[in-house]
Formats: structure tokens, C-alpha cells, sequence
């Protein structure tokens, strides 16, 4: 992944990055078995995308993904209606084979 990214912000790539580790490390995953983990922008697309029609975003606006970080919980938001996504991101990462 370039540090430049046209696509998206490169937050958003690194935020499902850290969402995934997140989850990884609230498994118990042993640490030899962790990898770092890094998005192509198809992969974020796809996970995005898939995320906001399992959440069932509404459809008067597009998503506008933020990052976000409560009580050192790494998640995404859409910032006009304020939907959370983030068990939908990890549901949707791993049905790709990201995780």
C-alpha cells in the first residue's frame, strides 16, 4: 500500500487495519501467529461497500467514512448519520479472506 492512496484516505485503510488487529487480539490469537495486515483499496472498497449494505445505510446520503476511537476501540462511522460499522467491517473482512 503507497502512502498516497487516490482512492481513499489512507486512514480508512488503516483503520480496518487496526479494526482486524483489534478483533485478532481480543481472540487470544497467539502473537507468532499474527501478521501485519494491509488493505489493497479493492479490498477496502469491498468491505466498505458490503458493510453499508448489511447495515442497511440509508439511502439518502452516500457514506462518509471516519475513523473513530472510544475507550481504545478502533471503529467507523459514517459522519452524517453516525452509524457504527465496526462488527459488520470484521464480519465482512473475513468473508473476504482478509483475516
Amino acid at each position: 500500500m503507497s502512502a498516497a492512496c487516490k482512492k481513499h484516505k489512507l486512514e480508512i485503510h488503516d483503520w480496518i487495519e487496526k479494526i482486524i488487529t483489534f478483533k485478532h487480539n481480543t481472540s487470544k490469537v497467539p502473537c507468532e501467529d499474527q501478521k501485519r495486515i494491509t488493505l489493497t483499496c479493492a479490498q477496502v472498497d469491498n468491505i466498505l461497500l458490503r458493510t453499508a449494505l448489511v447495515k442497511y445505510h440509508p439511502q439518502d446520503h452516500a457514506p462518509e467514512w471516519e475513523p473513530v476511537v472510544e475507550h481504545h476501540i478502533y471503529d467507523l462511522a459514517c459522519g452524517t448519520c453516525g452509524n457504527f460499522y465496526r462488527d459488520k467491517v470484521i464480519e465482512e473482512a473475513r468473508k473476504l479472506g482478509i483475516v
